[in-house]
């Protein structure tokens, strides 16, 4: 591939191989109860709590002063015996 006003060359380009791209070699993923200390399964967040992104999406909101950016609907109270 060339500018076209300076002539200059800006990279080669060459064939897809499409043989090769189509043997699906990919790399394992990992399953996700083995992820490490880091990986998404230390990051979940504990039931009945918010999750770890959302919470801290939400107290960066928080911090601004500002109303929050959505409001909830009034929802229906639910039946009797039933837990929301």
């Amino acid at each position: 591939m060339l500018d076209e006003r300076s002539g200059q060359i800006l990279c080669r380009l060459y064939p897809q191989d499409k043989q090769a791209n189509a043997r699906g070699v990919r790399r394992p993923l990992e399953p996700i109860g083995l992820a490490g200390a880091g990986g998404a399964a230390a990051r979940q967040a504990a039931p009945g709590q918010m999750a770890p992104l959302l919470e801290g999406l939400m107290a960066k909101q928080a911090a601004t002063g500002l109303p929050p950016a959505y409001l909830t609907k009034d929802e229906p109270p639910a039946p009797q015996g039933e837990q929301p």
